[in-house]
């Protein structure tokens, strides 16, 4: 599937000449892949069935792991396309079933829930409000003993049925505006003979909420060749803001965003979620200064809104289309104001809801949504009748859904069956399927009567060698390559336009695909979605088609099939790196260890010496504490004139060295003289004495 702007089709061979012309809606008439076929049981007790689509050839009966494949098991649907598969897990229809499963009950069908809404819907209008009070009490208060729990159960859920508006869009949580439409917000055109298939949003058509298939195919043809016009997106949640107007730019370019803005404010209560103002809906006031602080950006939010959308005013009025997404509450009430202050009514025709979830509203995420909007999806379309489902298919092609508790023997499930048309029965063909070499070499060596079919153009091309290639038969392979060698490189157009190389590739098939290349299988063709046969390998896969490459250099042009060649040198440096990698891992290894060893060492070496200098600091204490307690001692020996002499001597400063005589009055000096310069004094009284009179003999004053 190929994803292009809708405005590039114009341009395309799609619009060239008549071919145009051929344009059809899909319809019912024509299986899709994601619609599936019903067998509701009559009992509700009994196990549901599913008819699944008629598998083409390229499986035969094999999954492909690259293709995307999911089953709702409540409503019995297969879907092979993700984005359809995660919006009916999110529609009315998976939640009515929800409820009537919970009930034991059997699911419906989107036709028979498309029928019950219409049917609630009109049963409401003509109903009046009094009439619709006294159902509800009614059904609630009286009870008929013959009515059955499960028509109980209908009637009740039925009761929620006539609560919804069918006309409102946000009673389904913006994913769709219709109940026909309610799980298809998509619209598919074919081109039976191009074989393509156009898939769009069913919202970007000018009436959305048609189903006449003229229609449709008319409003499609306008967007495409459309070269004017202008349309808006406004994102709002989660107190982010992103608004723009789009507008067509002549030449086939990207639309162009003429307007835009952004915005962001604190709304979101932290950890807890959800806005103040819901918050405060649900019963109690907060008055912290956080509460404070979100209700005025709730309200600074919804004016600046409102403002930029004014200033827009004259682009809204031109815009065909005005695309919003915001959660209904609150939020939805900064675009549309129910009282319609706003520059946009709320009964707007032109309103649609965005048919898929965003993320945060910024700038980006608006063009992202203005891009995915009013793009197409080309996929390849084959067409595969609805079949009925046989008593064969009843126990095999069914998904079972088992309500009883009793616990019952598994029994083994045979292999899906699969229908080919009178094409793919041809001898040559179903001899392959068989694996019978010995019928094939008679058809194609002895048998002068057989040719080999030619399809039709409502086939699909097949050969034997795909199928050879499917059923992973190597001796068949062997022989086909040589006895039909202008198959190798047929693409198939039910496997994506892939030839057998890629078939054996994506299946791992080491041996056939060496075969195929030594045969001259080019690994340059690429499929529908330009995958090259490298591209859709399986990991041993690539590596064999690598050393392939690296042994024939000069056989094709290995840049445009992607595969980087790998030689005998390459592999033997691999080789040798691994062993240099090993061996520098065990040299790391070992150096680790040893330098754990060594720490350890270390450690214990620190924990010794810390031990020791411990051990000495104890012991020079323990030499302190005994001179001080030796010290001691001998101070109590002292008389009394002995301890007066020392405290003397102590007061005196306790000086021990020379004796010195002062400078002025030349008395000796018996504690710790004053100096001054070169001089030594008894007292301060000398020190200033001696100093005036040196000043009285020199002319001016000696500075300190």
């Amino acid at each position: 599937m190929k994803r292009v702007s809708i405005f590039q089709l114009a341009s395309s061979a799609l619009f060239k000449g008549d071919t145009h012309k051929s344009l059809e809606v899909l319809s019912s008439k024509v299986h899709q892949p994601n619609t599936p076929i019903y067998q509701l049981p009559q009992q509700p007790a009994a196990p549901q069935q599913l008819a699944t689509p008629q598998q083409d050839s390229k499986t035969s009966g094999e999954s492909n792991n690259n293709e995307f494949d999911h089953v709702c098991n409540t409503c019995i649907m297969r879907f092979n396309d993700r984005e359809l598969r995660n919006q009916h897990y999110r529609s009315a229809l998976h939640r009515y079933n929800i409820k009537l499963k919970l009930a034991s009950m059997t699911p419906v069908t989107s036709e028979e829930f498309s029928a019950m809404m219409e049917a609630a819907a009109a049963q409401a209008a003509d109903s009046s409000s009094d009439d619709s009070s006294d159902y509800d009490s009614s059904d609630d208060d009286n009870t008929n003993d013959s009515v059955g729990d499960e028509e109980k159960l209908l009637k009740r859920i039925a009761r929620d049925v006539d609560k919804i508006d069918i006309s409102d869009p946000t009673m389904q949580n913006y994913l769709f505006t219709s109940a026909n439409d309610a799980y298809t917000p998509k619209l598919s055109f074919i081109h039976k003979e191009l074989k393509l298939e156009f898939t769009i949003w069913r919202a970007i058509l000018q009436d959305s909420t048609t189903h006449q298939e003229d229609v449709q195919l008319a409003q499609f043809k306008a967007i495409c060749t459309e070269t004017t016009g202008k349309w808006a997106i406004l994102l709002c949640s989660g107190g982010r803001f992103s608004g723009a107007v789009y507008q067509l730019v002549a030449g086939g370019q990207a639309p162009k965003a003429i307007e835009h803005k952004t915005l962001h404010r604190y709304t979101v209560r932290k950890g807890q979620g959800g806005s103040q103002a819901k918050k405060d809906q649900e019963g109690g006031v907060a008055g912290s200064a956080g509460s404070f602080l979100r209700r005025y950006n709730e309200k600074r939010l919804r004016e600046e809104v409102i403002g930029i959308m004014r200033g827009w005013n004259a682009h809204l009025k031109e815009c065909k289309k005005i695309y919003i997404f915001a959660p209904k509450g609150n939020t939805r009430d900064i675009l549309l104001p129910p009282d319609n202050s706003g520059p946009i009514p709320t009964n707007d025709p032109r309103i649609q809801v965005v048919p898929f979830p965003i993320i945060r509203p910024t700038f980006a995420e608006n063009q992202r949504v203005s891009n995915w909007l009013y793009s197409v999806d080309i996929g390849l379309f084959e067409e595969v009748p609805l079949t009925p489902i046989t008593p064969q298919q009843e126990s095999q092609d069914t998904i079972t859904t088992t309500t009883t508790t009793t616990a019952e023997p598994e029994k083994p499930v045979e292999p899906t069956e699969v229908v080919h048309s009178e094409y793919e029965k041809d001898p040559l063909f179903e001899a392959t399927r068989n694996k019978d070499l010995d019928k094939v070499i008679h058809l194609l060596e002895e048998d002068d009567q057989y040719e080999l079919p030619i399809p039709t153009q409502s086939d699909s091309l097949m050969t034997p060698l795909f199928i050879a290639v499917q059923k992973k038969d190597f001796k068949m392979v062997e022989y086909l390559v040589r006895a039909l060698p202008d198959d190798i490189d047929v693409c198939i157009p039910s496997w994506h336009f892939r030839t057998a190389l890629h078939r054996a590739a994506a299946d791992g098939s080491l041996e056939i695909v060496k075969l195929l290349m030594d045969n001259g299988a080019d690994p340059t063709v690429e499929g529908f979605r330009k995958e090259t046969v490298y591209e859709v390998a399986s990991n041993q896969a690539r590596d064999l088609l690598r050393e392939w490459a690296g042994d024939h250099l000069d056989e094709w042009d290995y840049l445009k099939a992607r595969i980087p060649p790998l030689t005998k040198e390459m592999l033997v440096e691999r080789e040798e790196n691994k062993k240099k990698k090993k061996k520098n891992q065990k040299e790391k290894e070992k150096a680790k260890k040893a330098a754990e060893r060594q720490a350890k060492l270390d450690e214990q070496q620190r924990a010794v010496e810390e031990e020791k200098a411990k051990q000495a600091k104890l012991a020079e204490l323990k030499l302190l504490e005994s001179v001080k307690a030796e010290r001691q001692a001998k101070d109590s020996l002292l008389t009394d004139r002995e301890r007066r002499a020392l405290a003397a001597e102590a007061r005196l400063g306790g000086y021990s060295g020379p004796v010195k005589k002062c400078t002025q009055c030349f008395t000796n000096i018996l504690s710790t003289p004053f100096e001054r310069l070169s001089f030594t004094y008894c007292s301060t009284a000398c020190v200033l004495a001696h100093k005036k009179q040196l000043e009285s003999t020199l002319d001016k004053p000696i500075k300190k």
